[in-house]
């Protein structure tokens, strides 16, 4: 039994500075956030319509929440919005039915399969990299980066989790566009009535949920018929249910899964990708130096699974994009029962905000937070910092699944566009950073792309 007695009192704005903050809640969460924690510190609350929410900015409380108590921190009313949308796929599940499905999941991630997801992605690139010398790039055509990316990574996962490639129908861009405009208005508006109004965006949303229903209904009706001997994602959950008696394999939970890798397995990695192309472009210095690795890692020659662990600097590279730039840059979960983290009290079904952005940009962990600077992950670096300062795929049991999956696109892609290619910012169409349910361009972010020389 907690003992509640001498709690510290967890400062927040009144009910007037609230208010007269929301525009600025609602248009950039991200100044709002860095606002309320200079201005009642690291751990604050506040009221979001009907939620009570506390956010925290210490990592010891991030790692309180997300592993060493994670059961008591539920996906819960903090998802509760998405679920008409993503409904109950490994992203947004109950603990319960995750720890099943997760377990079924997981041999499409393990270490043996990686050099197999490795080739389909290393093909996938050079397939993408051919169309667009057939269409002649010599004259530093300006490319939107973010779609660029947001069309190779949707080719990558769907060909190597479902052995199918939705890429190749225009449509599922299209769709999956509109689809997270609506489930992120959903999710942002106070009231919950709003996405009963047909408002353009709600009803483009509704025809994008009902085709993204469509081709997820049409592959798991392809993939019941055969899924004897196949290893893909839904092939994979139909035999644990037809041979292990798995339990709520049902066609409406396929076709969650389906829309949860669909959505989250691309999105964040090509917001990462375009995120790290601009930091690259920005800082010329730090380019020169990760295309002194690769040439010395790889020469002339196509890279190899074996080659990926050899690029040290690429991947400090990496880190330092996803530690100013997270794409999953707020996680939020529901208290599922009374609590106390660091002397303060947390109220059964409060929501409580624990956001990697906010922990990455603390100037007393990491000096000059706004600095691109990679020489930050070295090793003798990383030994210096406190723990759970750096967590861009979260923590704990519910971390991103794919985590590996999507470091190895990463990198095969990098090294495999430096080897070709220079690039630099096209200044002319400036971009601006969007933070919703992730972090991207808000409207593409544009560079100028040649063959190297």
């Amino acid at each position: 039994m907690l003992n509640f007695n001498n709690m510290k009192t967890i400062p927040g704005p009144s009910f007037l500075t609230l208010l007269s903050l929301t525009p600025l809640m609602r248009k950039d969460p991200i100044a709002f956030g860095a606002k309320m924690f200079e201005e009642y510190g690291r751990v604050i609350k506040f009221s979001v319509g009907p939620y009570k929410v506390i956010a925290m900015n210490e990592p010891e409380f991030h790692h309180w929440v997300l592993k060493e108590n994670w059961e008591n921190y539920i996906k819960g009313k903090a998802f509760e919005m998405m679920e008409p949308v993503m409904g109950k796929g490994l992203l947004t599940a109950p603990h319960e039915f995750w720890r099943q499905n997760r377990a079924i999941v997981q041999p499409n991630f393990r270490l043996a399969r990686l050099p197999e997801y490795f080739q389909r992605m290393k093909e996938s690139c050079e397939s993408y990299f051919s169309d667009w010398d057939s269409k002649g790039i010599e004259a530093a055509q300006s490319f939107d980066m973010h779609q660029e990316m947001m069309n190779l990574t949707l080719s990558i996962i769907t060909k190597t989790i479902f052995d199918l490639d939705f890429s190749t129908d225009p449509k599922v861009a299209v769709a999956i566009h509109d689809f997270m405009l609506g489930m992120e208005a959903q999710i942002f508006h106070l009231s919950r009535l709003q996405k009963y109004i047909p408002t353009p965006k709600n009803l483009r949303s509704l025809r994008a949920l009902r085709y993204m229903d469509t081709i997820a209904y049409d592959l798991i009706a392809r993939r019941r018929q055969d899924f004897d001997g196949r290893s893909d994602l839904i092939s994979l959950l139909i035999q644990a249910s037809s041979r292990e008696g798995a339990k709520g394999i049902t066609d409406k939970y396929l076709r969650d899964e389906v829309l949860n890798f669909l959505i989250a397995g691309h999105e964040t990695t090509a917001s990462s990708l375009s995120f790290c192309l601009f930091k690259l472009a920005e800082n010329p210095e730090i380019l020169v130096k990760v295309r002194e690795e690769i040439d010395s890692v790889l020469g002339k020659r196509e890279i190899e699974f074996s080659d990926l662990d050899k690029l040290i600097y690429l991947e400090m590279v990496i880190n330092e994009t996803l530690r100013i730039l997270p794409p999953v840059w707020s996680i939020s979960r529901e208290a599922k029962l009374e609590d106390e983290i660091g002397g303060y009290r947390i109220p059964k079904g409060s929501i409580v905000t624990v956001a990697p952005y906010f922990i990455h940009h603390r100037e007393d962990i990491w000096p000059e937070p706004q600095r691109f600077n990679p020489e930050r992950f070295r090793a003798e670096e990383i030994k210096k910092r406190p723990k759970n300062t750096f967590h861009p795929f979260g923590l704990g049991p519910r971390t991103c699944i794919a985590e590996t999956f999507a470091r190895i696109e990463m990198k095969t892609f990098l090294a495999l566009f430096l080897q070709k290619y220079d690039f630099q910012y096209d200044q002319r169409i400036p971009w601006e950073l969007l933070a919703t349910v992730t972090l991207r361009p808000k409207n593409g972010l544009f560079l100028k792309i040649t063959p190297k020389t």
